[in-house]
């Protein structure tokens, strides 16, 4: 049933509107008078099954944010790489079943779209579902701003201060120096740093297919 709700959402073409509602800030978009405002808000109230409750409005504001990361996929392909993904029968939830359940938990400061865009890189099998299952779940484990910090890493794969700690937690990267000398490879002078950290596999994946 949850799986259905997704696949109805994208089969009713709603993704192509998605963009007209994203810049309404959130304590506008909770307001009863948007939903009459803009009728596919009304539509997608009804196809997801939702209320008129502040969290109901919430979630649905998620929700447009994700799919909006799909509008460059035609329905017809998003809907057969769903299926395929079902059929496999290697995971135990249906993935539309799956994909509102996180959207629903995780934070609204660009959570939705981070998990849209890998959500996209799993469809176009850039990732696999497990390596997608693994980051979403770092995702929405992991404070925003720090996850944020994986941008923060040069093109080398290296940052200079010691990160976060959930990102050291989830596998996303590794300390490699403390309290010693090494080359700064961005302009050869030998330097000193507290620490030097590298990005791990999956924090390379994460910030190329879900922070980029």
């Amino acid at each position: 049933m949850e799986n259905n709700k997704l696949n109805n959402l994208i089969q009713s073409n709603l993704i192509d509107f998605s963009t007209d509602i994203l810049e309404i800030p959130l304590d506008t978009f909770i307001d009863n008078d948007t939903i009459e405002a803009f009728p596919i808000l009304g539509s997608i109230f009804k196809i997801i099954g939702l209320g008129k409750s502040i969290n109901d409005k919430i979630f649905a504001n998620k929700l447009i944010h994700f799919l909006n990361e799909l509008k460059d996929l035609e329905n017809d392909f998003i809907l057969k790489e769903i299926s395929y993904i079902d059929d496999s029968n290697l995971y135990r939830h249906k993935v539309g079943a799956k994909i509102l359940e996180i959207i629903n938990r995780i934070d609204s400061d660009s959570k939705p779209q981070i998990i849209g865009k890998l959500f996209k890189s799993l469809l176009l099998k850039h990732i696999d579902y497990a390596t997608f299952y693994k980051l979403v779940n770092s995702v929405e484990s992991i404070f925003i701003y720090d996850l944020l910090v994986l941008k923060d890493f040069d093109e080398h794969g290296y940052l200079y201060v010691d990160p976060p700690p959930h990102l050291y937690n989830f596998e996303l990267c590794n300390v490699l120096t403390m309290n010693s000398h090494f080359i700064d490879l961005t302009n050869t002078e030998e330097r000193f740093y507290g620490v030097r950290a590298e990005l791990l596999h999956h924090g390379t994946i994460l910030l190329k297919f879900g922070l980029n």
